[in-house]
């Protein structure tokens, strides 16, 4: 049994996402890429947020423990060759945030304990950040999206 739930989650999210993803083209990264966003070859990608605070309390059984956290699923459109408005990038993000809202409401229970190394995990759709800037490289407009995914999961041993 996996100490935390935290990594089989992320697994199971990623399982869950990177083929959605790459359907549409983007690429899931496992984490930010290095570059800025002006030197990444792909005009659409996504990543994994690394800082996760995880609150773990005693389940409400004499063995067992519950968790609560957030993945932060980061999705990133920039502009193609040409000026592109704030509205364009902004729509270009909602066909990957509806991609990614879709797969979150389907599967709510995400892990079984006879699946995930002795958890059972809930997720859920819990909002987004949104931020849209004027880039010099690609010329336009980019914009940018933190979706946060919560997670319950709980074990008894």
């Amino acid at each position: 049994m996996a100490s935390t739930s935290l990594f089989v989650s992320r697994d199971a999210l990623s399982e869950l996402v990177r083929p959605a993803l790459s359907g549409v083209g983007v690429e899931l990264l496992d984490a930010r890429p290095v570059q800025e966003p002006e030197q990444l070859s792909e005009l659409r990608v996504a990543w994994w947020g690394n800082d996760v605070e995880v609150q773990a309390q005693p389940y409400s059984l004499p063995v067992g423990v519950q968790e609560n956290y957030q993945h932060v699923l980061t999705l990133l459109s920039l502009p193609v060759d040409g000026d592109v408005d704030v509205l364009t990038a902004q729509a270009d993000l909602l066909e990957l945030m509806d991609l990614v809202f879709d797969l979150v409401q389907a599967n709510r229970s995400l892990l079984t304990t006879a699946t995930g190394d002795g958890w059972d995990v809930r997720i859920s759709w819990d909002g987004f950040s949104q931020v849209s800037s004027k880039l010099e490289r690609p010329p336009g407009f980019g914009a940018m999206v933190e979706v946060r995914i919560g997670v319950e999961a709980t074990r008894c041993s």
